[in-house]
């Protein structure tokens, strides 16, 4: 039989996570930098409710959030292709960029 846990809250356990995946780890502060038409849909449709516009300018727009930076997330990121660069952390900027050759490699 199942029985629900009282003391479990859902907004708080995914309050910091892109899609479901979560894991015991401090959110970290993400930076991307995306180009104008692409900030016009992140604008209207945020990518989350920590999402903040840092500098914004004729050519480009920076963004910041505060997640785990999940599987999810990162699957999100390479979908935007070269209409993004990851600025920080190192740590999913270093990720993006192995994954891409990777994504190259298989049409060598």
């Amino acid at each position: 039989s199942f029985s629900i846990d009282s003391s479990f809250n859902s907004d708080l356990y995914f309050k910091y996570t892109f899609g479901i995946t979560t894991y015991e780890a401090h959110p970290e502060n993400i930076i991307i930098k995306v180009n104008k038409l692409l900030s016009k849909y992140l604008i209207s449709q945020p990518l989350h409710h920590t999402q903040e516009i840092l500098e914004e300018n004729a050519d480009f727009v920076i963004f910041s959030y505060f997640l785990l930076p999940s599987f999810e997330l990162k699957m999100q990121l390479l979908g935007f292709g070269a209409d993004i660069s990851i600025i920080k952390p190192e740590s999913l900027k270093k990720d993006i960029i192995k994954t891409a050759k990777k994504i190259v490699q298989n049409y060598d």
